[in-house]
């Protein structure tokens, strides 16, 4: 269960206990008090004895005109009962006006936060305070406010991102327009060839970034087939060899025989395997190597890509994943890649029901992606 739901479980459990104190004493109190008023009544009211027959009424007196008082129950209720009853009430009472003084002030506050959130002040915190149940209500909100303010930064980032990235084509189109409108450029084969090549950059920008949209979505459309992994694999050890070979890069593949079979899309698949190789060997020099391994894990298939290349250093380790990052900021996209490609590795390993990371020991000492992917079982 929900652990903010078991919170409000509890809280609504409390306060429903100190409704039905305050209700019982309520109820109690008037009953208590009738049955007092009633017996002392009784007592006042109460008629003579009866005066036996072998008894003269002259000899008794005044003795017969006032019956003697039994001093119990009706005044005992009345000395006793009654301010223990009203004692009780009055403590209730108090007891439940503090403590939904104590539930309402941090709701209150709760309330305040969550209007300013919704003012678009995501740097809005509450103070953690009160009791148990509260506090975990203040912490549940705290983290939500976090998380809505990572967001919000990373929508930012991301169209700053696209607008940066798609700035690039744009501007030197447009240069390149201007310039055959002044008949500085003349309108020949290599120019068109070369305002040709940036339209592709766009689209395959644009493609990228739908493409991510849906895979974070969870709607991209994936026709899933049974798929041997360990032929994949190998293929595409074998489309990058004349590649390794002319970066004087060595390529090295060990996969397990016998391996089951993954349930996937073998074109998704291949495009992740692709970023990763591409992403090798865009930062392994020459003499370098990149490896490609695979094995049977006890429940997946342990894909990695590791290179003896560039590296990463630990405080980028975290971020690789995210959309346009770039561990050098330096590097143009003509260098680098968009930046996507990544991003939308991870996001359709996640969407086939799999994971990747990605290990570094440092800047120099190359990098490793290791890709788990759940293996059919029959």
């Amino acid at each position: 269960m929900n652990p903010l739901i078991k919170c409000m479980n509890r809280l609504w459990i409390r306060i429903s206990l100190v409704i039905i104190l305050i209700v019982v004493f309520g109820m109690l109190l008037p009953v208590a008090t009738g049955i007092a008023i009633r017996e002392f009544r009784s007592e006042e009211f109460a008629p003579p004895p009866a005066i036996p027959e072998n008894v003269d009424p002259e000899l008794l007196g005044e003795r017969m005109e006032r019956p003697p008082r039994n001093p119990f129950p009706g005044r005992m209720v009345l000395n006793n009962l009654a301010p223990i009853l009203v004692g009780a009430a009055i403590v209730s009472i108090i007891a439940g006006i503090l403590l939904s003084r104590s539930i309402s002030a941090p709701l209150s506050r709760l309330a305040d936060a969550a209007h300013l959130i919704g003012q678009r002040n995501l740097s809005q915190r509450v103070e953690v305070k009160g009791t148990q149940e509260i506090q975990e209500v203040s912490c549940a909100f705290n983290d939500m406010a976090a998380d809505l303010q990572q967001a919000e930064g990373l929508r930012l980032n991301l169209l700053a991102d696209v607008a940066h990235e798609l700035r690039t084509p744009i501007t030197v189109i447009q240069g390149n327009l201007q310039a055959i409108l002044d008949d500085i450029y003349e309108l020949d084969k290599a120019e068109i060839a070369q305002l040709y090549d940036q339209t592709r950059q766009l689209t395959h920008l644009v493609d990228d970034l739908r493409l991510l949209a849906q895979a974070e979505a969870q709607q991209l459309p994936l026709d899933k087939t049974s798929i041997d992994l360990s032929v994949l694999v190998a293929d595409m050890a074998a489309i990058y060899e004349p590649l390794a070979e002319n970066q004087g890069i060595t390529i090295n593949s060990d996969i397990s025989e016998n391996l089951p079979a993954v349930q996937g899309d073998r074109a998704r698949l291949m495009q992740c395997l692709q970023n990763l190789l591409n992403n090798a060997f865009r930062y392994t020099p020459a003499g370098g190597s990149v490896s490609i391994t695979l094995h049977k894990q006890a429940d997946s298939l342990l894909l990695c890509v590791s290179d003896t290349g560039s590296g990463i250093a630990a405080e980028h380790l975290p971020y690789v994943f995210e959309r346009f990052y770039r561990a050098d900021p330096a590097r143009a996209r003509l260098t680098g890649g968009t930046g996507l490609g990544l991003a939308i590795t991870r996001a359709i390993i996640i969407n086939h029901g799999g994971e990747i990371t990605a290990e570094s020991e440092g800047v120099g000492q190359g990098s490793r992606f290791i890709v788990k992917l759940p293996y059919v079982t029959y």
